[in-house]
C-alpha cells in the first residue's frame, strides 16, 4: 500500500482567500436597539461596505477553482486531497488557468474600487464612514491564490530518534492511517460515480417526449416525467462522460470492481446519446434502454461501500 501511494499519488492543497466587505457598525446597532427599546445585546448590525453584487467576481472565480480542485482529486485529510500522478499535468494546467482568471477579477475590482466607494457613499448615506475603507487601500494584498504539493507521508519516512519499538508502532500507525484514508478515497470515487448515474436513472424514469400542435398548427416538443413537465440538460450525460474520462486515474488503489464498472459504462448505451436524442419523440426505445442500464448500474453501485440510492 505504501509503495502504491508513493508511486501513484501526491497530496495537494488549494488555499484561496478573499477580502470581506462587511463591518459591524456599533453606532447603528445602538440606534436600532434604542429605537426598538431592545437591550444592548439584542443584536448587531452588519453593514455592507460595498454593493455585494459588485464584488462577487473573485468569489465566483474561487468557487470555480475549488470545484475543479475537488473534481480532479480525492478526499484525504482536512488540509490536503489526494492527486493521482496521472492527473498532475492536467491539474497544474487547470489551476494555472483558474489563477489567471482569479487575478484578473481582483485587478478589475481594485481598478473599480474608488468608484464603488463613491457609489456606496450615496447608498449608505448617514451610515457611510470613510475610515471603514482604510483597510482596502492595498486591495490586492487581501486576496491570495496558492496551491501546495507534498508527498504522501509513510511509515518508512518516519526517522524520529526514539526507542525502536515506539518508532515501529508509529510507523505502523501512519501506514494504517494511509490505508484507511485510501479506502475512504476509493469509496468516495464509487459514490461520485453512483450519484451521476443515479441521476440519469431518476431523470429518465417515466420520461417521455411528445410532439404536440399549438395554436396556429405550430409543432412543439413537450417533455414530461410521470406526466409532469420536465427538462433534460446536456450536463446529465456530459458529467458522466467527464467523470469516466478521469476515473481510471482517480482509481489510485487499482480497485478491480471500479475498473470493470468504468469499462462497462464505456461499452453501454449511457454515453452514446445526448439530451437532444432524449428530446426526440422517435427515440422512446433509446430512453428506455438508457434508463434501464443506468438503473441497473446504479443499483449495483449502491451495494459498494454503502452507496445510497
Amino acid at each position: 500500500m505504501t509503495d502504491l501511494l508513493q508511486a501513484n499519488a501526491m497530496l495537494v492543497a488549494l488555499n484561496i482567500s478573499c477580502a470581506g466587505f462587511t463591518r459591524k457598525d456599533p453606532k447603528v446597532t445602538a440606534q436600532v436597539n434604542r429605537d426598538h427599546a431592545a437591550t444592548a445585546n439584542a443584536g448587531k448590525y452588519d453593514k455592507n461596505l460595498l454593493d455585494p453584487r459588485m464584488v462577487e467576481g473573485p468569489q465566483r472565480a474561487a468557487r470555480a477553482a475549488r470545484g475543479d480542485h475537488e473534481r480532479l482529486t480525492l478526499p484525504w485529510d482536512k488540509a490536503y486531497r489526494l492527486l493521482p500522478v496521472e492527473l498532475f499535468d492536467k491539474y497544474v494546467e487547470t489551476m494555472a488557468e483558474h489563477k489567471v482568471r482569479f487575478d484578473e477579477t481582483v485587478t478589475d475590482l481594485a481598478d473599480k474600487l474608488p468608484a464603488l466607494i463613491e457609489q456606496r457613499r450615496q447608498q449608505l448615506n448617514g451610515m457611510f464612514n470613510e475610515a471603514d475603507y482604510d483597510q482596502y487601500r492595498d486591495l490586492e494584498s487581501l486576496y491570495d491564490f496558492k496551491r501546495s504539493v507534498r508527498d504522501v507521508p509513510t511509515g518508512a519516512n518516519f526517522y524520529a530518534q526514539i526507542v525502536d519499538d515506539q518508532a515501529a508502532t508509529i510507523r505502523a500507525e501512519i501506514d494504517k492511517e494511509n490505508a484507511d484514508l485510501l479506502r475512504n478515497a476509493t469509496e468516495h470515487t464509487f459514490q461520485k460515480l453512483h450519484a451521476v448515474i443515479c441521476k440519469i436513472a431518476y431523470r429518465l424514469d417515466g420520461y417521455e417526449a411528445v410532439e404536440v400542435r399549438k395554436a396556429g398548427g405550430k409543432k412543439k416538443i413537450e417533455t414530461t416525467r410521470h406526466g409532469k413537465p420536465t427538462k433534460i440538460y446536456d450536463s446529465m450525460i456530459g458529467n458522466l462522460a467527464d467523470l469516466v474520462e478521469i476515473l481510471p486515474a482517480l482509481n489510485v488503489s487499482g480497485d478491480a470492481q471500479l475498473a470493470a464498472l468504468v469499462d462497462e459504462i464505456r461499452d453501454s448505451e449511457l454515453l452514446k446519446y445526448n439530451a437532444d436524442d432524449f428530446r426526440d419523440p422517435a427515440n422512446k426505445a433509446v430512453v428506455e434502454t438508457v434508463q434501464t442500464q443506468a438503473d441497473d448500474i446504479s443499483e449495483r453501485l449502491a451495494g459498494f461501500f454503502g452507496g445510497e440510492q
